[in-house]
């Protein structure tokens, strides 16, 4: 909510999204926003050290952090994965009823 408050001061304007089916719509322009205050920010603090324009910038660092985000896993790597959180699950003991 600090979100919609920060860029829309009226309370009533989330209210009216919600009347017109535009909720989603709000909710994405709203994080678009966000990210790109946060990528200006990070470019502010880079900028002795380059001399790019920001839209530059922002392609090449968008561009480098989607190939570094990319992983692959083998098929024995994802079964160990899963057999290791089934073996979690099973030691799982919830909570008794009145704290013991």
């Amino acid at each position: 909510m600090d979100l919609v408050f920060k860029r829309y001061s009226s309370p009533f304007f989330l209210d009216l999204c919600v009347e017109h089916g535009q909720l989603e719509d709000l909710v994405d322009e709203i994080l678009k926003k966000k990210d790109e205050e946060m990528l200006w920010d990070m470019y502010l603090a880079t900028l002795p050290y380059n001399d790019k324009s920001f839209n530059d910038w922002k392609q090449e660092t968008l561009k480098t952090n989607k190939k570094q985000n990319v992983q692959t896993m083998s098929k024995r790597e994802i079964d160990a994965t899963i057999q290791k959180s089934q073996d979690i699950l099973r030691g799982f003991k919830p909570p008794q009823k009145g704290g013991n």
